[in-house]
């Protein structure tokens, strides 16, 4: 009875603790396959933190390209206005030397050495406002056009200025996903650890129930061989001493026997 009950306590407290290991692998399992999830993903937003690096690169590259062309125009547009300066300023000595020729007035000029000097000056000095006027509507044009230029270039800084602020703001979100993430991954990797943990010790826990069991089992089988052997002992040390009581009784049966015959005899 008492081996019976210790095998069926001992049976019964390994059968749960068994039971609770799987359920821990169980529960150990769906956590390997979060942080499975959560490390894939992981790595994909750290794929994408690479390629928005490389776009963000890209981008500078375009606006370091974009300022130097700027640089180029803006120089340009300097020179441009100084030649215009030069040349505004070569007009007006050009005309004055003109109109003041000899100290007379412009109208003087014109008239000077009558009529035909006045066809003659009058389209000299035409000759000399138009060309001159021509040069600088041509380096006002050139001007106009690197001026266009320039701020077509600065649109374009400014849109790739906020196409690198939203690169860096979508790696930003990205970085602090990943950031998250790794958080999350240690969080399950440190479940998984305390479930191996958890498991090693429900192993450990069953096989210190397997070695008690057993263990009681032997005791019980040297116990149950002690009072056998005990109770053979008994009774063969009874028997002995029923045989001999048998052996005594005969014996004062047959002395009594004799006594009586020798007392008839006498």
């Amino acid at each position: 009875f008492c081996i019976s009950t210790y095998f069926k306590t001992y049976a019964t407290q390994i059968s749960e603790y068994k039971s609770q290991i799987e359920d821990i692998k169980d529960s150990k399992k769906e956590t390997e396959e979060n942080l499975k999830e959560i490390t894939a993903e992981k790595n994909s937003i750290k794929q994408q933190v690479e390629d928005l690096n490389s776009s963000i690169i890209t981008v500078q590259s375009e606006l370091s390209d974009l300022e130097d062309n700027i640089g180029v125009l803006d120089e340009s547009i300097k020179l441009k206005e100084q030649d215009l300066e030069t040349k505004q300023t070569l007009l007006d000595e050009r005309l004055s030397a003109v109109y003041m020729q000899n100290g007379n007035t412009y109208l003087e000029a014109l008239f000077s050495g009558g009529f035909l000097n006045f066809i003659s000056n009058y389209d000299m000095i035409k000759q000399i406002a138009e060309y001159d006027n021509k040069l600088i509507d041509e380096v006002k044009q050139t001007k106009q056009t690197l001026v266009s230029e320039k701020n077509e270039l600065e649109e374009s800084k400014k849109q790739v200025k906020e196409k690198e602020a939203e690169l860096k703001k979508q790696k930003a979100e990205r970085e602090e996903k990943v950031k998250s993430l790794t958080e999350e991954e240690q969080a399950a990797q440190a479940i998984i650890e305390q479930k191996d943990a958890e498991i090693a010790k429900m192993n450990a826990a069953v096989k210190k129930a397997t070695e008690e069991a057993e263990r009681k089992a032997r005791e019980e089988a040297a116990k149950k061989a002690r009072e056998e052997a005990a109770k053979k002992a008994a009774e063969e040390a009874a028997k002995k001493q029923n045989d001999k009581n048998n052996t005594n009784s005969a014996n004062n049966k047959n002395n009594n026997t004799n006594n009586n015959t020798n007392s008839n005899t006498n």
